[in-house]
């Protein structure tokens, strides 16, 4: 049931794969981009980093309002993900679809 404005009807997934001979290489960045941002929040290192980790309000304006932290997170992350050219399957369901 949809209680709250925020809750969505729809779900959009997305699937990142990565060649073979790059897949050591994006997953050893990765923990250590994860590692500096957790570091940066005072996060326990065993704590799960979700999406929701960096507050809507943090994109009030945009990126130009994100703080410096989470900028360096998101640079760190498009860069690799630039470098390394992923291979992105997306998907849509509806939650109605899956009822029925």
């Amino acid at each position: 049931m949809l209680t709250s404005p925020n809750d969505l009807r729809s779900f959009v997934g997305v699937f990142c794969g990565f060649e073979h001979d790059k897949i050591e290489h994006v997953r050893t960045s990765m923990k250590a981009i994860e590692s500096e941002f957790k570091d940066n929040l005072n996060m326990d290192p065993e704590q799960e980093l979700k999406s929701t980790t960096v507050k809507k309000d943090n994109f009030k304006f945009g990126f130009a309002s994100l703080k410096r932290n989470n900028r360096a997170f998101y640079r760190n992350l498009f860069q690799l993900l630039s470098e390394c050219k992923p291979i992105l399957v997306t998907s849509f369901s509806n939650k109605y679809e899956v009822l029925v």
